[in-house]
């Protein structure tokens, strides 16, 4: 196969040994893991990124000639000059082939091949398989490499056939298996080389899932994509939860917002959003749960707000837990993610957030009524 090298090699089961740092690394030992080679990444920088990718071996030190044997290609990350003179030099050794990887900037750049494939930005839905559209399970159902996020149901994988590829690219809290910049240089790098791809994410791809970012490296690569959209996480935990977002009794709008902001730094602005007959719904919130209800607080929130936190929503291990924002912290707690906040009246227990019984005036009317329909049944009807 082409491996997009300056040699060519069937790289299936085979050793390919990587050496260097970088965003380049990441996106070339995805493309070599869709080739289906065993990689050995040689770097003395410690990392968390392919940990649990089997076909990945880290070996945390700086290269040596011990870490080619059985190797069937090199492949160079590295700018520094006096080890890619030495990595050839043991390469020729060796007998071993050694491959330079194109700088990223040089892969954006390219023009658009003949041979080009697409990208499927799809949602995964919010955990339960079940909600997935058809229309993203016949774009699985097609893939050729599918690129998916930490939460992704194993299920849903199950779909994908078995001859697509498969790389795992999710965030967790602080920590990426792969850089943002990486995953978008990959999505371009795999359709130039005609494959149909389709990035998987949880939830709906559109709502606090980087796709603006993988939507605008494609446009301006020429890339053909487009996108399906899921049912978002607000949407499938109020539902199981039995909560309405916009109960008219309650709520004339719904605001959501992420606790997760691109400056760590920066706290939310919640200075505002908190509003009468208004729901506010926060992702990612859990990791920083007492200070976001004590910050609500000192904007003005009374204690007493209706809140309810829902823990793995709409899989089998949901939990539901209701409290107000100055007794939510110890609720909680041992409450575990993936979770989601709902505050406002709408997320009140449901005991209290029931109907109120009809006036007397009207309890009349609907009796006359229900008398007059049953007038009119058959006999034996009922």
């Amino acid at each position: 196969m082409d491996c997009g090298y300056s040699v060519k090699i069937l790289l299936e089961r085979r050793k390919v040994v990587v050496i260097g740092d970088g965003t380049a690394v990441d996106r070339e030992i995805a493309r070599l893991l869709v080739a289906g080679a065993r990689v050995t990444w040689v770097s003395p920088r410690h990392s968390e990124t392919w940990r649990d990718e089997t076909a990945v071996t880290h070996i945390e030190a700086e290269p040596h000639i011990g870490c080619l044997e059985g190797a069937s290609l090199i492949l160079l990350c590295t700018d520094q000059a006096p080890l890619r003179t030495r990595v050839v030099q043991w390469g020729e050794l060796l007998a071993i082939p050694v491959a330079l990887a194109e700088p990223i900037a040089q892969v954006s750049q390219k023009t658009v091949t003949h041979g080009i494939g697409s990208v499927a930005l799809v949602g995964a839905g919010p955990g339960d398989p079940n909600l997935l559209t058809l229309k993203a399970k016949d774009l699985l159902q097609q893939a050729e490499v599918v690129l998916f996020d930490q939460l992704i149901s194993p299920d849903l994988l199950a779909m994908v056939p078995d001859s697509a590829a498969w790389i795992h690219v999710g965030k967790t809290r602080g920590k990426a298996r792969m850089q943002q910049e990486a995953i978008c240089e990959l999505l371009v790098d795999l359709a130039k080389r005609g494959k149909r791809v389709v990035r998987l994410k949880g939830g709906d791809p559109m709502m606090f899932g980087r796709a603006a970012e993988e939507i605008g490296a494609l446009r301006v690569a020429g890339i053909p994509f487009e996108v399906v959209p899921g049912v978002t996480a607000a949407l499938g935990c109020a539902a199981q939860a039995g909560i309405c977002l916009t109960d008219r009794r309650h709520a004339h709008g719904v605001q959501f917002i992420s606790a997760t902001r691109a400056d760590q730094n920066a706290p939310p602005p919640w200075r505002g959003l908190l509003r009468p007959n208004q729901t506010l719904v926060v992702y990612m919130g859990l990791w920083r749960l007492e200070a976001l209800c004590r910050d609500l607080m000192m904007e003005g929130a009374p204690p007493t707000l209706a809140v309810a936190l829902i823990c793995q929503g709409t899989s089998p291990h949901a939990r539901v837990i209701r409290a107000d924002l100055s007794t939510l912290p110890e609720a909680a707690g041992n409450a575990v993610s993936p979770a989601l906040l709902i505050i406002g009246e709408v997320a009140r227990d449901p005991a209290v957030n029931a109907t109120k019984a009809p006036r007397p005036g009207r309890n009349r009317r609907f009796a006359a009524l229900a008398a007059a329909s049953a007038a009119m049944l058959p006999v034996g009807a009922g």
